[in-house]
């Protein structure tokens, strides 16, 4: 039986060696494959992430100046109104005061209006008192 048992075994090897051998000789070449693939990848990636970085600071870039001419153009904008708003804020206040001039001015009239009329009623109390 060991000797059938070794026959088997001897056979199974002969088909089975070759093609092992066969299996590692692909295998190999698999991973050569892959491992230049993996290069290639590699490469690929540089190159990608250096163009990226360079869009990337190219877009900064513009950005960067955008950002200032509208900061610079808003603050033009500010310095306008600034001055525009402090000229109605001046205007406004004379015609406040205008206006608060008049009040007083009315309220004086009223105040000798009522003087006035005190006046006259006491007149009349003593041109009564004296007839």
């Amino acid at each position: 039986m060991a000797n059938v048992y070794e026959t088997v075994k001897q056979a199974i090897g002969d088909v089975l060696a070759p093609q092992l051998e066969e299996i590692k000789g692909e295998l190999k070449a698999v991973r050569s494959e892959i491992a230049r693939v993996d290069a290639k990848i590699d490469n690929v990636d540089a190159k990608l992430s250096s163009r990226i970085d360079a869009v990337n600071a190219n877009l900064t870039s513009r950005i960067d100046a955008v950002d200032a001419k509208l900061s610079s153009r808003i603050d033009a904008v500010d310095a306008k109104l600034s001055v525009r708003i402090d000229a109605i804020d001046a205007k406004l206040d004379i015609r406040i005061e205008s206006v608060i001039t008049r009040i007083d001015s009315v309220g004086k009239e009223v105040a000798h209006i009522r003087e006035m009329i005190n006046v006259e009623k006491r007149l009349a109390v003593l041109e009564t008192r004296h007839q």
